[in-house]
Order: C-alpha cells, then structure tokens, then sequence
C-alpha cells in the first residue's frame, strides 16, 4: 500500500514537471514492474495528450469583454452605495428594536414586582378575614314548640 501510493506520487510528480531526472530511472523500474502503476501512467498520459489538443487560443475578443465588464463594475459602485444605505439602514432599526425590548422588559418586570406585592397583600388580607370568621363565637339555634325560633350566642 504505502509502495503503491509512492508510486503514484512518483506519476504524478512526473506529469506535473515536478519530478527530478534522478528519479526517473526509479519510477520506469517501479512502472515495469506494477501493472496498476502502468495503467494510471497511461491514463494520465492520455488526459494530459487531450488537454494539450484541446487547447484553443484566447481570443482577443474576450479580452474586451472582459475588460469592459470590470469597467460597467466600477460605474455600479452606486448600487454598492445604496446596499450599504440598506444595511445601515436595518442595523440601525435593528439597534432602535433591541432598545425597545429592554425597555419593555424593564417595564414588565416593574409591573410584575407590583403584582407580586398586591398579591402577598391579598394573601395577608384573606388570612385576616380567616382569623376574624373564625374567631367569632358559635351560635346557637332552639327552637320552641311555638314556631318561633330563638338564636343565643354563647359566650
């Protein structure tokens, strides 16, 4: 594995112009003898004899257009002016919003210390009132034969 992938190294610093002459010898001695070697070899051989083929000659044409292209960039730098507006423009609502929400929340937490207050007071009032209803002293109720129903409270 670690001998294959060297060899490929080999191939492909050879195509690229990368490899020195000194091991050249080394890499036709390793392409004798590795028929997967061989194989890439050609592969890469016939890639590279395609590409050289189809190679056309820039045309001055696209030269120009492309050059005129760079200039009709340069004029719309006003469009970049006014994308910019834009994004300052959002930042700064976005900056007012987030303010508002502080404030707000702020306001909110006020209002719930408030509530919170008013409740613990009616907690004290409602065991108040328990304490009174309970504190009051029992009645009783006798009745005659009379029909007439006669209430003492017994102290």
């Amino acid at each position: 594995m670690n001998n294959e992938f060297k060899t490929i190294e080999l191939i492909n610093s050879y195509f690229d112009g990368e490899l020195e002459k000194n091991k050249e010898p080394i890499l036709f001695s390793l392409l004798s003898d590795n028929q997967k070697a061989r194989d890439y070899f050609k592969q890469l051989s016939v890639l590279r004899n395609e590409i050289n083929n189809s190679q056309e000659e820039f045309p001055s044409e696209l030269e120009e257009r492309i050059f005129r292209t760079i200039q009709k960039k340069k004029s719309s730098s006003e469009y970049i002016r006014k994308f910019n507006f834009i994004n300052t423009l959002s930042y700064a609502i976005t900056f007012l919003l987030i303010i508002l929400n502080i404030y707000l929340f702020i306001k909110t937490s006020t209002y719930q210390e408030k509530i919170e207050s008013l409740s613990k007071e009616i907690r004290i009032q409602a065991k108040t009132i328990e304490m009174i209803y309970n504190s009051l002293p029992a009645v009783e109720i006798k009745s005659a034969i009379e029909n007439s129903i006669t209430i003492k409270p017994t102290l």
